[in-house]
Order: structure tokens, then C-alpha cells, then sequence
């Protein structure tokens, strides 16, 4: 029998932690797999190192929140390990499938497992593991099983270059806005100082 752990708060996911077992919440499902198993962390992809603004992505604490509430705090070994913020590894393929079995979630919880897992895959964490020379894909115990194919990791260049163009795009939008509202407010400024002129002179 497999102990659960339960995950108490986020403060565990936001740094490396040691190994977490794993407790099936309900008898296994005959066959278990959704529908189809996703790819994940093949689709998507970039590069380069810090640029304008991975504080557009600066936490990840509330999909990792969405994570628990989904598991009911019982995470399969290795599992927060893998979801590391700080240090995420690239993923087996198919990882939702393993996760909804060894757990026992209906299909509902199935397809909103599998779509916390896509946007997890494409987050910019996420793809710059990916794309890291020599990167290889983990299961569920932690262990290696496969390098990451060099077209998922060039897929992953492609992504997070486009993310990043996004956030220089948004950037100098909202460096412009701010300089054109700072500069209508000192234009503001200048006229209430100006004196004003009055009808009528002297002795009037």
C-alpha cells in the first residue's frame, strides 16, 4: 500500500523537495486512460535567457493550487518534484494518463487533469527545460526514460521565442502608454501654473 502525503501549502512547490509517495484515492480504473493521451511538452516551443518580461509569467503558485485541488492534495511520487518552478523536468509523454490511473480520476477529472498539464507544458519554465541540450523526459518515479526529441526541443526554441516577442510587444506598449500619460499629466501641470488672465484693468 502506497502512503499519501498531503500537500499542506505552496510553500513545498516552490522549492526543490524530497520524495512524495503516492496513495491510489480509489480502486485503479480497468484500462484507465482518457480518451487520448497527450503529447505533452512536444508541441510548443523558444529561447534565449531572461528577456523583457518573464515577470508576465512571474508565478506559477495558483496552476500548481489548481493541480492540488484537483488531486485533493495526494500527489503521485515525484510528482512535485517534476513540477518544480524553480527546476522543472521535462515529461513523459502521456504522463496525464499514468497520473489518472495511479489516482483513479473520473473522465471529467481526466480531461481537466490533461488540460492543467497543457498549460503547464507551456509555460516558459517549462520550455526552457525542454529545450536544454541533452534534456531527457521523466515519469512518474523520477526516473529518465527518453531524451527529449530534438524536434520537441526545437518546437520548444520556437515557442518561447514567440512568448517573449509577445512580452517585448506588450512592454513597449505599455512603456509608451505610461510615457504618453505622464507626459498629459505634465502638460497639465504646466497650464494650472500659468497665470491667469482676468477682464478688465486697473480700477475696474
Amino acid at each position: 500500500m502506497r502512503r499519501a502525503r498531503r500537500v499542506a501549502s505552496f510553500s513545498h512547490l516552490r522549492s526543490a523537495v524530497g520524495p512524495h509517495d503516492a496513495m491510489d484515492r480509489t480502486a485503479q480504473r480497468p484500462g484507465g486512460a482518457p480518451g487520448a493521451a497527450v503529447r505533452f511538452g512536444c508541441t510548443d516551443s523558444s529561447e534565449s535567457s531572461a528577456q523583457p518580461s518573464e515577470r508576465q509569467e512571474h508565478s506559477l503558485a495558483p496552476l500548481l493550487a489548481e493541480f492540488d485541488d484537483l488531486l485533493c492534495g495526494l500527489w503521485p511520487s515525484h510528482l512535485i518534484e517534476l513540477l518544480d518552478p524553480e527546476n522543472p523536468r521535462p515529461l513523459a509523454i502521456g504522463i496525464d494518463t499514468h497520473v489518472a490511473e495511479r489516482l483513479g480520476l473520473d473522465p471529467p477529472e481526466q480531461r481537466r487533469l490533461g488540460r492543467l498539464f497543457r498549460r503547464w507544458c507551456l509555460t516558459a519554465a517549462y520550455l526552457k527545460a525542454l529545450r536544454n541540450p541533452g534534456a531527457q523526459r521523466h515519469n512518474l518515479d523520477g526516473q529518465a526514460v527518453e531524451p527529449v526529441d530534438p524536434e520537441h526541443q526545437r518546437h520548444a526554441r520556437e515557442h518561447l521565442f514567440a512568448k517573449r516577442e509577445k512580452w517585448r510587444r506588450r512592454d513597449e506598449a505599455a512603456a509608451k502608454a505610461e510615457a504618453k500619460a505622464a507626459a498629459k499629466a505634465s502638460l497639465r501641470r504646466a497650464n494650472s501654473a500659468k497665470p491667469r488672465l482676468t477682464l478688465g484693468g486697473p480700477g475696474r
